[in-house]
Parts: C-alpha cells; sequence; structure tokens
C-alpha cells in the first residue's frame, strides 16, 4: 500500500517513498514502516544523547535487500522466508536538548531472523553514519549482517 510512505512524507517531514516499491517486504520486519523506522532511529539517536529529537528524516537510495528461505515440506515449489535484511542510505537532521541541529547521513539496516517461528523471531537494526551502500549493501556487509543470529 503506497499510500502510508507518501503520506508520511508530506505530513512530518519523513521521506520514505524510495521504500515505496518495497513497503510489503519490510512489514516482514516491523508492523508500521511509516511510523516503526522513524521511531527506531530516535531510539537509536536517543541512546547516543539522551532527548534527541529526529527532526526530519529522508530515505536518499532505493533499499538493498537479501532474503533466505527453506524449502515448504508439502510443496517443494514453495519457499518459507526465514530471514532477511534491508538496507538504505538516509540524511536526516536531529535536534538535541542543548537546542543544536545536527545534519547526518548514512546507511540504515534492520535484519530479522527466525521469521517463520513466531515465538522466536530476533530483529537487530544498524546505524552506520557517513556510510554508503557500496560498503553496507547487498554486496558487501548486508551478507554477514543477515546472519547476525
Amino acid at each position: 500500500m503506497l499510500i502510508g510512505l507518501n503520506k508520511l512524507s508530506i505530513q512530518n517531514n519523513f521521506d520514505l517513498t524510495a521504500l515505496s516499491a518495497t513497503e510489503h517486504m519490510l512489514k516482514w520486519l516491523m508492523d508500521n514502516p511509516t511510523e516503526d523506522i522513524p521511531t527506531e532511529i530516535e531510539r537509536i539517536l536517543n541512546q547516543q544523547i539522551s532527548g534527541s529529537k529526529l527532526i526530519s528524516f529522508h530515505v536518499t537510495s532505493a533499499p538493498d535487500w537479501l532474503t533466505g528461505g527453506i524449502k515448504a515440506e508439502k510443496d517443494a515449489n514453495k519457499v518459507i522466508l526465514v530471514r532477511t535484511a534491508v538496507a538504505f542510505e538516509f540524511e536526516l537532521s536531529v535536534k538535541t536538548p542543548e537546542t543544536k541541529i545536527h545534519h547526518l547521513s548514512g546507511v540504515f539496516t534492520w535484519a530479522g531472523v527466525n521469521l517463520h517461528q513466531t515465538e522466536n523471531r530476533q530483529f537487530k537494526t544498524w546505524f552506520d553514519l557517513d556510510s554508503d551502500l557500496s560498503s553496507l549493501g547487498k554486496d558487501s556487509e548486508l551478507k554477514n549482517r543477515i546472519y547476525f543470529a
């Protein structure tokens, strides 16, 4: 549903439209990408400087995806998703408690494993500043990150 990602970019100075084509895949990792991605980014920023407020977030690349699956027992023509990871480039602005605004860029990665087991699913995110997909995308570090567990 493309409306969700487009709606967020208009209302909150968050532009996730570069992720629109794979929104259905984002839902393998999170329930509501338009809320969950900015919330996770702000959580990570707050780990560094308590009280930080995300004021803008823009996805600046198409996402890189990797997935892994196993053959379905009852139908060898079907595959069951067991792990996936997405990485994309971003630019953001964050306001810290001392009222300074910082402009940052880099790569955000979200991975999930054991997706076929409701009780045992695990998720992990990475927030790499001053990086790009050439070093963290599907042809590089993302290959390692999809196997974090």
